[in-house]
């Protein structure tokens, strides 16, 4: 499913994960993996979390290619966590 949401990505790897969480963009889900816009590079293989107005989803990171100024990070879905 297409759409353009903002959302929330923190790296969960201990030695990247004492950066605070920034801005991206959701801009494609389905039921294996989403597709985020973000202003920073994401290492492969990155296990991250994304926080999204209906739900915190973790995942893992399999690929970020740069366009401009922004990357755009495609990320398999581990687990799914409902909020509110």
């Amino acid at each position: 499913m297409t759409f353009d949401t903002p959302a929330k990505v923190k790296l969960l790897d201990p030695v990247t994960s004492t950066d605070p969480a920034s801005q991206c963009r959701v801009l494609d889900i389905s039921w294996h993996g989403l597709r985020l816009r973000a202003s920073r590079f994401v290492c492969a293989g990155s296990l991250v979390q994304i926080r999204m107005s209906d739900r915190v989803v973790l995942g893992e990171v399999r690929y970020c290619n740069q366009d401009g100024d922004d990357f755009y990070v495609g990320v398999r879905l581990v687990e799914t966590i409902p909020v509110g």
